[in-house]
């Protein structure tokens, strides 16, 4: 489910830049950078979230395995 949100975050993101893409001129090539480099950001954000979101679950897991032990 989290796999599908962060695929939904990225086809979103990706939505956007080719919108702008499309809406920009040559004469607007700075803005469409920055714009660019704030989705490159927003992306990168989303994987280290969804990166921070599996290392809890691996470490409860193997929390959980522990006690089992017990």
């Amino acid at each position: 489910m989290e796999e599908e949100e962060a695929a939904t975050r990225v086809s979103a993101n990706y939505q956007d830049l080719k919108a702008l893409r499309e809406e920009e001129d040559d004469d607007d090539d700075d803005e469409f950078v920055e714009d660019a480099n704030r989705i490159f950001v927003d992306l990168s954000t989303a994987e280290e979230e969804e990166e921070e979101e599996e290392n809890k679950k691996n470490k409860i897991d193997y929390e959980l395995n522990i006690c089992q032990l017990y």
